[in-house]
């Protein structure tokens, strides 16, 4: 029996449909996917994480947190172009993230970063980080599109 409660499906999938709305959107008529619209592999194991805070790769990493309303991560995702790192917040990633933000050069790209990532990354692993290490999408666009 199918419902045409969006909450039934998670609430980010159409009523009465499995699959979620970006995955539809492929489906729509005239739809054409660009190199940019290649998925990357999602990953969960801790050794995707290494792979992802390899500086070899670059300094550039995409970071996304869901967290509580106390700033208390609960799921963290770490990114480059060809590799998706998404997993529970745990203490072996906060151990493995304290040593990325202290240690490494690494340039940390997100949306609505500087109001949202930035402090619930140094709420919970307890450091400050640099203004300068942050690159918000949001903030980018807001800047850009100022009328």
């Amino acid at each position: 029996m199918k419902s045409d409660s969006v909450y039934e499906y998670g609430g980010i999938r159409f009523p009465g449909h499995e699959a979620p709305r970006q995955q539809k959107l492929t489906q729509s008529p005239g739809y054409r996917a660009t190199e940019l619209q290649v998925h990357p592999p999602v990953r969960q194991d801790i050794a995707a994480l290494d792979e992802v805070l390899d500086p070899a790769r670059g300094p550039l990493l995409g970071i996304d947190l869901e967290f509580k309303e106390n700033l208390t991560p609960t799921i963290v995702s770490v990114t480059r172009p060809d590799l998706i790192w998404s997993a529970p917040w745990s203490p072996e990633v906060a151990t493995k993230l304290q040593v990325a933000f202290t240690e490494g050069n690494y340039h940390w790209i997100a949306h609505s970063g500087v109001a949202a990532d930035k402090p619930v990354i140094e709420k919970a692993l307890n450091i400050k980080t640099s203004l300068d290490a942050w690159g918000d999408s949001m903030l980018s666009h807001y800047l850009c599109n100022m009328h």
